[in-house]
Order: C-alpha cells, then structure tokens, then sequence
C-alpha cells in the first residue's frame, strides 16, 4: 500500500512539473520583439523651466517646444527558457525653437538635445506562465547624446556638443502578457540609458 502510494505521489509530481514545462511562456530559440514608448522625457522638463525663465527676462520670444520619447525597440533571443540575449535601442528628443532677442533685434533660434544608446543585454525570465512573463534585463553599450544650437544671431556662436562618454547602462524590470501566441503587451521600469516606465507590444517568433 505505502509503495503504491510512493508511485502514485511520484506520478503526480511528474505530471505536475510536466505541466510546469508546457507552461512557460518560452522555449529555447524563441526571438522577441518589443515596441515601446517611455516617459517622463526628464530632459524636456529641464528645457522648458531653463528657456521660460530666461524669455521672462526678454532673451527669447515665441518659443516652441518639442520632445519625443524615449521610444525604443528590443530583440530577444532565448538560449533557454529562462535565459535570453538581446540588444535594447531606444532614442529620445528634446527641441527649441523661436526667436532670439537682442536688443530692438530678433533673430531665428533653434536647440536640440538628442539621445541614442543600443546596448547589448542580458535577460532573466522567472514566471512558470503559459502567458505571462516577468523578467530582469541588464545592458551595457554605447550612447551618442549630442546638443546643437543655431541661430542667425551674430553675437550667439552656433554649438555642437556630443558626450564626453559613450558609455550606456541600464538596469530593467519589466513583464510581458501574450494575450495570443505570438503577440502581447509589455511594461517596464528601469534605471540608467532610457526611460524611468515605458509600455507597448510585444511579438514572439
């Protein structure tokens, strides 16, 4: 009796980690892609605070304000069930334009501050879910940040500034939920090269 018991206990626990298997939302050779779009664009705030104090002392007129993203774009590749290789890129913008005062003068202005870092990464599942995938992400790559200004003021020299470090880093928890095989939605959260939350579709292959 104690020894059927044993069998059947073991026939079940088989099963039951049989089912965990199938469960997982991924297999080895499985490709991701995300699509997202992030916020707050941090730098867009700073701009705006920084040219409304200096148009309140008359420096500026007309400004007009432009910001994009962070929207970014990752690929995926599972070298096992739990363990992914990929590459995360994702671009931001922030822009000013308007006119520059000096004196009775007004002269055409426009600023810009771009972003872009594509990092390698590395990628931790952890859910045992058919469809439903929560995972942490770590990269490590390059970034170009680079600052312009131009006007047709002659006492205002153009500039082009670019990053004095190329270097990119990030650190990301996100989840994704397949509400089909091969397509879902994705949320994240991170720290480093992108956005402090970001959300949008996923699609598996």
């Amino acid at each position: 009796m104690i020894k059927i018991n044993i069998y059947s206990l073991i026939f079940i626990c088989s099963l039951f980690v049989s089912q965990l298997a199938k469960a997982q939302v991924y297999e080895k050779g499985n490709v991701i892609v995300d699509a997202y779009y992030g916020g707050p664009n941090l730098y867009t705030g700073v701009v705006k605070t920084f040219y409304k104090a200096d148009q309140a002392l008359g420096n500026f007129a007309d400004l007009k304000y432009k910001s994009v993203g962070p929207v970014g774009l990752k690929f995926e590749y599972l070298v096992g069930a739990k363990i992914g290789l990929g590459i995360h890129a994702n671009y931001a913008l922030t822009a000013v334009e308007g006119q520059s005062v000096d004196g009775s003068k007004t002269y055409s202005y426009e600023a810009s501050y771009s972003r872009l870092r594509i990092m390698p990464t590395l990628n931790i599942h952890m859910g045992n879910s058919k469809r439903f995938d929560p995972y942490f992400s770590f990269g490590v790559g390059y970034a170009n940040r680079k600052f312009k200004e131009t006007t047709d003021n002659p006492n205002i020299p153009e500039i082009s500034i670019k990053n004095a470090s190329p270097l990119a880093l990030r650190a990301e928890f996100g989840m994704r939920y397949f509400f089909t095989d091969h397509i879902g939605l994705n949320f994240l959260v991170g720290v480093g090269g992108g956005p402090l939350a970001g959300g949008g579709l996923s699609f598996k292959f």
